[in-house]
């Protein structure tokens, strides 16, 4: 088989995991396809991560090792592709772990579906290495989907989570070189998802699987993932900008329209929860997020899925009673 000559590179950020990294390290070395490198970017560990990273990349020819002062997962995903070799790129946490046929299924797609992406499920697994019941499938067809119709997919995609968790796609690298696609430095939420659906746009072809190949550590509190600030409202808006923009809005269901809406009003209560947990009174930066939320077409769609006190609250924020909004933000998020 002639994909059997090409090179996957596992990018792989490390933070703080001496006590998962080798098990994500097994299951990866474990693999039935061989050719592929891996490249540990230690960012700035304060316990025994960077010497095993170290240990690994002594012991196996095919294992590099970058350290770099804590930057934050984006910085450590983009030094991994800056320093990849293969024409395959694959995301794995440090605390995740995938199933020993991942990298020959994905490339199979590849060499035989002629794709620009492969996509498979996940499942949740817990820190004592117990397989939680519950799966994330991509919940479509398991095919190969044109350029023309992954505008009709992307929702269903994202509602599924399955764009949210980074190990469930392989990408090309030679496209990520081509449009420049960079994890946003700046940003400590759905760098991952915007990184993903900035990608999508430039494929003619992927192949979704609802097979699970990726396990992901919910519950580990010291993950990189889990490193998110409070104020998320910029990437949150940005990914769902760029959703809608890749959607086709003529052929999208009201279905998958009211799933878009309702997925951003969480993702917006998230926001403002985040600051009234954090701010202990109304402060300039509630001011300027509501002010940007009153502006938010988004948010006016999906106003009219939200309960009562949401609404009026979306009331308030739509006609500049900004403090008053405030005040309804602080009873929902206090009784959450």
């Amino acid at each position: 088989m002639g994909y059997i000559e090409k090179m996957v590179s596992v990018i792989i950020p490390v933070y703080q995991a001496e006590n998962y990294l080798t098990h994500c390290m097994e299951s990866i070395l474990n693999q039935t396809y061989k050719n592929f490198e891996i490249i540990l970017v230690d960012d700035g560990s304060e316990d025994g991560s960077g010497r095993l990273c170290d240990r690994y990349s002594q012991k196996y020819n095919n294992v590099f090792c970058i350290h770099q002062r804590n930057q934050g997962v984006s910085k450590a995903r983009n030094q991994g592709m800056d320093n990849a070799k293969g024409e395959y790129i694959l995301f794995v946490d440090s605390d995740d772990f995938i199933e020993a046929n991942y990298l020959e299924t994905a490339l199979g797609v590849f060499e035989d579906e002629k794709a620009d992406m492969y996509l498979c499920g996940y499942q949740n697994v817990r820190n004592n290495g117990k397989i939680k019941e519950k799966k994330y499938n991509p919940s479509i067809e398991e095919r190969v989907w044109g350029h023309d119709e992954i505008g009709n997919i992307v929702v269903r995609l994202f509602a599924s989570t399955t764009l949210h968790a980074i190990g469930t796609k392989v990408y090309k690298k030679n496209i990520i070189d081509k449009q420049g696609i960079k994890f946003n430095e700046r940003w400590k939420y759905y760098e991952d998802i915007y990184f993903c659906l900035r990608y999508l746009a430039h494929c003619n072809r992927i192949y979704v699987q609802n097979r699970i190949m990726y396990y992901y550590q919910k519950d580990i509190c010291n993950s990189l993932s889990k490193q998110k600030n409070n104020f998320m409202y910029t990437s949150v808006n940005k990914t769902y900008c760029l959703m809608y923009k890749l959607t086709d809005s003529d052929k999208i269901s009201n279905r998958d329209k009211e799933l878009f809406c309702l997925s951003y009003l969480e993702q917006v209560n998230l926001c403002l929860n985040a600051k009234a947990m954090t701010e202990k009174r109304y402060t300039v930066n509630f001011h300027k997020l509501y002010k940007m939320l009153s502006k938010d077409r988004f948010y006016e769609n999906a106003a009219l899925y939200a309960k009562n006190l949401e609404k009026t609250e979306y009331f308030c924020v739509r006609n500049g009673f900004f403090f008053l909004a405030y005040l309804i933000r602080k009873y929902l998020s206090d009784g959450c």
